[in-house]
C-alpha cells in the first residue's frame, strides 16, 4: 500500500511516446481520489475500462520480438466518474 501511494504522488517517469499522467486541480482531484482507493482496498479487476484515467505513469522497458521491437510501461490509474471509486494497476505497451 505505502508502495502504491508513492507511486501515485511521485513524479511521472514517462517518456516518448507514452501519454502523460493527467494534470493541474484534475490531476490533484484525481490523486486524491486514486489515494483514497488504495487506502479503502478498492482495486479495480477490468484494466479495460475506457473511464479510466491515470495519474501515475512508469518507466517504459523496451524488448525484441520476432515482428519487431516494442515497448512496455505500468501506469495507476482511477475511475473518471463520480460513482467510479476503484483504482487500477494496468501494463500498457506498443
Amino acid at each position: 500500500m505505502i508502495y502504491l501511494l508513492n507511486w501515485c504522488w511521485s513524479k511521472d517517469q514517462g517518456a516518448y511516446p507514452q501519454p502523460g499522467a493527467v494534470d493541474g486541480w484534475l490531476g490533484f482531484w484525481l490523486r486524491i481520489k486514486c489515494s483514497i482507493c488504495i487506502v479503502l482496498g478498492l482495486k479495480g479487476r477490468d484494466p479495460y475500462n475506457f473511464d479510466i484515467v491515470p495519474v501515475a505513469i512508469g518507466p517504459m522497458s523496451t524488448f525484441q520480438t520476432f515482428d519487431g521491437p516494442g515497448a512496455s510501461w505500468s501506469e495507476l490509474g482511477v475511475g473518471y466518474g463520480c460513482l467510479h471509486w476503484r483504482y487500477y494497476e494496468i501494463r500498457n505497451g506498443i
